[in-house]
Order: structure tokens, then C-alpha cells, then sequence
């Protein structure tokens, strides 16, 4: 089967997606060591990692599914190999380091070592189940890493169920079925907090995942969006997740339901949401994107430790931001490089 063309905006979404996560985690830094609360955070971006999921389901799908015949057998091996090269590397190596940052810190305290530290969590680190339900935990390494978790294992019991579906249910279809359990889930957000942990998580992951791969349908369909659509869509998103005092406030859910309709706008229009995505700074800031977010918690964390000697550091958010870009980019580009 011919490999399907490289959609440009889609990497460049993610780069975007990527930064903003950053920032929001750079930004409560600085805030939580000037004494400061959550509601005091500037950059507000922690629903961009549900545009990761999302993108999972539409790019899946455009990789395995575009051309496909439904007799044709699917080659599970090739996949589940592609799947944990891309991940399990890094997962582990900033797993393990985030690790051994815990067990350095507490030693140069005179500490007892953290209880995450344990036997029990470095098999859930090394099984990718550390936000899975029932076997998951609170304690997870390197914290960003619960978005992996369920990612990881949505590819193996999500995946085939949509794979299934795909020559059996029309376009209308799959839009009325990923709608329905994205809504259902988007309603009951507020009320389980950031959902980073078990079934939840799980959830959040499969629900958005299914509506990428609708997504994928609409757009492999021939629908196209056309630009101002986009772009209104696009700017309402950014919006909707920074209203609120809080950053984690309702109305900032629904912004999820507008994802798989700007996927859709970004691979069918001239808009110019599609050309910042596909400008070379934000196209390779999607390349190294999964790098930029499992490096930046060690990052943080070690600026934090310096930020200690040099106060200046110390509630000054703008200073902090740039810094921990400043030293992210570079390391997740080397990382991208090697791993």
C-alpha cells in the first residue's frame, strides 16, 4: 500500500500544541515559587493536550486507513512496532532521569527517598501503565507522561474497534457516533478535575481519539471547510481556554468540540490558520513536539534548583518562560535527532 502524503499542518498543530503546554507548566512554575496559586497563571494551555489526542486519531487513521481495502488484513505486528519505537525510547530515558533527579535532590537534602520511588511504579513505568485504570498511580515520574499512558494503549484497544467500523458505518455515522461520546464526555470534564489519572484519563484519551478518526473520515471524504470557517474556529479555541478565573473553568471544555472540526479546516482550506501551521518555525516545532514535552519537566525542574541561587528568577514569569524555552528547544532537538 502506498504510504499517504505528509499533512504539513498537522505537524505544525502539534508544535503549537506543544508550546502551549509548555508555557502553562513554565508559567505555574514561576507563579508557585513567588507563592503565588494556580489561578494566578497567565498561560493557560492544558486542553492543547487533548489536540494531541485527537491529532492521534486523525493521523492514525490517515497512515493505516487512507487506500485500505476492508478484507485486507492488518498487519498488528508492524504496527504495534511502529508504535513503541516512536514512544517507548524516550518515555524511557526521561522516565529514568526524572527518577534519578528525585533520588539526587532528596540526598542533597538529607531526605528519605521520595515515595514514588518504588519497585511497584518502575514496572508501571516500564509497562507504559502508569495512568492506566486500575493499575496506574498518582506517583508518575515524569508527570506529562500520563498523556502517554493512555495514548499508548488507546493504539491497542480503541484502534481496532474503529478499524473494524471504518468499511461498516457510513461518514454520517461515525460523525453522530464520535459526536455523541465526545459531548457526553466534554459534560462531565468539569466535574473529574484535569482527568490525568485512570479511567478518566482513559477516557479522555479514547473519546478524542474516536473523533480524530471521524474526522479523518469527513476530510477523506472530500468536505472540505472553507477559510474564514477555519480561522474563527481556530481563534475561538485559543479563546475559550483562557476564559475563566481559574484554568480550569467549564466553559474552557467545549473548546474540545471545535478540535476535529479545525483538523478538518487545516488539511482542506487556504486559511490562514493552515499557513501559520505550516510555517518552518512551527513545522519544526512539531517535529521535536513530543520531545518538547516529555524534556520540559526536567527543565523546570532543574531552573527551579537554580532559580533557588539566583532570585531574580523567582516570580519573574517572562524571564522563567524564556529560559525554559531557551534551554527545552535545543535539548529536544538533539533528542529528536538520537532518539
Amino acid at each position: 500500500m502506498k504510504r499517504p502524503e505528509e499533512l504539513h499542518s498537522l505537524t505544525g498543530i502539534r508544535g503549537v500544541a506543544a508550546l502551549m503546554v509548555i508555557l502553562l507548566h513554565a508559567d505555574f512554575a514561576a507563579v508557585r515559587m513567588a507563592g503565588g496559586t494556580i489561578s494566578d497563571v497567565i498561560f493557560r494551555g492544558g486542553l492543547f493536550v487533548d489536540v494531541f489526542f485527537v491529532l492521534s486519531g486523525f493521523i492514525l487513521s490517515h497512515v493505516y486507513l487512507t487506500g485500505r481495502r476492508g478484507d485486507e488484513p492488518f498487519d498488528w505486528a508492524n504496527f504495534f512496532l511502529a508504535r513503541f519505537a516512536r514512544i517507548y525510547p524516550l518515555h524511557i530515558a526521561t522516565a529514568f532521569l526524572s527518577a534519578l533527579g528525585l533520588v539526587i535532590v532528596a540526598m542533597l537534602k538529607n531526605d528519605v527517598i521520595p515515595i514514588e520511588i518504588n519497585l511497584m511504579q518502575a514496572v508501571r513505568e516500564l509497562t507504559l501503565t502508569q495512568a492506566m485504570p486500575l493499575l496506574g498511580s498518582d506517583e508518575i515520574w515524569n508527570s506529562p507522561s500520563w498523556s502517554i499512558s493512555v495514548e499508548f494503549w488507546t493504539y491497542f484497544t480503541v484502534f481496532p474497534i474503529l478499524l473494524w467500523l471504518t468499511p461498516r458505518t457510513s461518514v454520517k455515522q461515525t460523525v453522530l457516533l464520535s459526536a455523541v461520546i465526545l459531548i457526553i464526555f466534554v459534560c462531565f470534564f468539569p466535574f473529574i478535575g484535569t482527568a490525568a489519572r485512570g479511567w478518566p484519563a482513559f477516557c479522555r484519551a479514547a473519546s478524542e481519539f474516536t473523533a480524530g478518526w471521524a474526522a479523518w473520515r469527513v476530510w477523506n471524504a472530500g468536505v472540505k471547510v472553507t477559510d474564514w470557517q477555519v480561522d474563527v474556529a481556530f481563534v475561538t479555541m485559543f479563546a475559550l481556554t483562557q476564559i475563566g478565573p481559574h484554568i480550569w473553568d467549564p466553559l474552557q471544555f467545549t473548546a474540545v468540540l471545535l478540535v476535529p472540526y479545525i483538523l478538518v479546516g487545516l488539511v482542506s482550506s487556504q486559511s490562514i490558520a493552515r499557513r501559520v501551521s505550516e510555517h518552518p518555525i512551527v513545522m519544526f516545532l512539531g517535529a521535536i513536539s513530543f520531545s518538547m514535552y516529555l524534556w520540559h519537566p526536567l527543565v523546570l525542574k532543574i531552573l527551579q534548583v537554580i532559580a533557588a541561587k539566583f532570585p531574580f528568577l523567582v516570580g519573574n514569569v517572562s524571564v522563567f518562560v524564556v529560559a525554559t524555552l531557551t534551554f527545552t528547544i535545543p535539548l529536544s532537538w538533539a533528542s529528536y535527532i538520537f532518539f
